[in-house]
C-alpha cells in the first residue's frame, strides 16, 4: 500500500511543466554521454581468436566459427538455467520468446546470427529445447572454459 509520505508534492500543471522540462534536460545530457561512451565501446579492437573452440548443441558439435553461420556478426546471449531448475530463466525464456521471424530476418538482414548459450552445468536435456519457441543456434558450454569476455555491447 502506498502511504502519503511516499508520494510526491502536488503542484499546478505549470508547476510539473517547468519541472519535467528541468528534468528532460539532465535525461538528454545522459542518453548524449550514454550514446558517446557506446560509440567508444564499439570502437574498441577486435581480438583475433587463434583457439579452434568446440561447443555441443541440440543439433551436435559445432565450431565457434559455426556459430556465425556465415553471417559476420555474433550475438550470444547467456541463457540462465540453473543445474537444479526445472525450467530456464523466467526473463531469459520471454526474451528467447520475443525472438521472433521477424526479429530474426532483421538481424540477418544486417549480417548477425543471433544465439543463445546454456551452461553445460544446466545439462543438456533439462527441457530448453521444449521453451525454444524458435530456431536459433543453441550452445551448451562451460563459460570458463571458453577463456574469452565477449563485450556486451548496447545501441
Amino acid at each position: 500500500m502506498v502511504t502519503t509520505k511516499e508520494l510526491p508534492e502536488v503542484a499546478s500543471r505549470e508547476e510539473w511543466l517547468a519541472a519535467r522540462k528541468k528534468l528532460l534536460v539532465k535525461e538528454k545530457e545522459l542518453t548524449r554521454a550514454y550514446d558517446a561512451l557506446s560509440a567508444e565501446r564499439r570502437r574498441l579492437p577486435m581480438v583475433k581468436i587463434e583457439k579452434d573452440y568446440a561447443f555441443e548443441g541440440p543439433k551436435g558439435k559445432a565450431r565457434f566459427v559455426d556459430l556465425f553461420e556465415g553471417r559476420g556478426q555474433l550475438i550470444i546471449y547467456h541463457f540462465m538455467f540453473g543445474p537444479t531448475w526445472d525450467k530456464g530463466c523466467p526473463s531469459c525464456t520471454a526474451l528467447s520468446d520475443e525472438s521472433s521471424e521477424g526479429r530474426l530476418i532483421h538481424l540477418h538482414s544486417r549480417d548477425t546470427t543471433n544465439g543463445y548459450g546454456v551452461s553445460r552445468a544446466a545439462g543438456q536435456d533439462r527441457g530448453l529445447q521444449g521453451e525454444q519457441r524458435v530456431d536459433f543456434p543453441v550452445v551448451f558450454l562451460l563459460w570458463q572454459r571458453l577463456q574469452l569476455r565477449l563485450p556486451r555491447y548496447a545501441g
